[in-house]
């Protein structure tokens, strides 16, 4: 895949890391091997603005992205933006190549082993499955889900995770060859609550992402803590890190080494920085309004 400018990079996936930046509203591939202020650092970006095959009428939807996740090998992204849009974009040609509007602030999304988008919106209180080879289409399934934050795919088992307010839920999924419905909630388990949490106006549970060297375990954040969901023994487990666990918007770890990057909220809901946890690495993006950063070559 030749898209990010030289060839070094390209053989250097590993070490590429993908932002939401909300001040320009753009996604960027940025070089964790150098520093952010450096403007070589900023490897690839899109933005929707300047997309041609995101008409005029909807580029409003797509007003302050807020997630991004590597999907069909790494060659497409997973892109969802608070304006109310959920859209699939191609890396090589940095253009959208599907998308539709869910609105209720969509939050997260994933997408399944038969290509269905799976999309969680925080105030439409949802998880909808959107087909993706049908352009601008409603949700084919909607599941209430108070607060929905995150949601995750798990290809070895065909199930769903989705995090909503104070609870994750796990649900089989099915395509509908069968003719049953495609989204069942088979268990919820209920997010712990802290004297700090239960004093906070919204505590629930906020970035869910999967953990690589724990199969099974996914990353859970809210307001106070990070935690480990265990799904098949339906409980969470406090995260094993020294330092503060507070306000983390987004949390990714990579496939090859486990390495694990955070974005902890420093000005209302975003940063200039993303760090690495535990360990001393942080990279500051100057003038920046960062919300999310997920590995190219991680597993979401």
């Amino acid at each position: 895949m030749k898209v990010y400018g030289s060839a070094a990079a390209n053989e250097r996936t590993d070490d590429i890391l993908l932002v939401t930046e909300q001040r320009t509203n753009r996604i960027m591939a940025l070089d964790v091997g150098l520093e952010w202020s450096d403007s070589k650092a900023c490897l690839w970006s899109w933005a929707p603005e300047e997309d041609k095959a995101v008409p005029q009428i909807h580029k409003p939807w797509f007003a302050l992205l807020n997630e991004v996740k590597p999907i069909a090998e790494s060659s497409k992204l997973l892109v969802t933006a608070s304006g109310g849009a959920v859209a699939i974009v191609d890396i090589e040609r940095a253009a959208a190549t599907w998308y539709t509007y869910v609105g209720g602030n969509p939050h997260s999304a994933a997408m399944t082993n038969d290509g269905t988008v799976l999309c969680v919106a925080s105030d439409g209180n949802m998880l909808g499955a959107f087909r993706s080879e049908e352009s601008a289409t409603g949700p084919a399934q909607v599941l209430r889900l108070s607060d929905a934050h995150g949601v995750c795919f798990e290809p070895r088992s065909c199930q769903v995770i989705a995090l909503g307010g104070q609870k994750a839920i796990v649900l089989s999924w099915d395509d509908g060859a069968s003719g049953g419905s495609w989204l069942t909630v088979q268990r919820e388990v209920l997010l712990p609550c802290s004297s700090g949490s239960s004093k906070r106006v919204y505590p629930g549970g906020h970035d869910l992402a999967p953990s690589g060297r724990l199969p099974g375990r996914y990353y859970v954040s809210d307001l106070d803590f990070l935690w480990l969901l265990d799904v098949e023994g339906a409980r969470f487990e406090p995260f094993p890190v020294h330092g503060r666990t507070s306000d983390i918007k987004s949390i990714s770890e990579r496939v090859s080494d486990a390495r694990t990057v955070v974005v902890r909220a420093a000005e209302q809901w975003w940063s200039d920085t993303v760090e690495e946890i535990p360990g001393p690495r942080r990279w500051k993006l100057p003038d920046s309004r960062i919300y999310k950063a997920r590995w190219l070559n991680g597993d979401h």
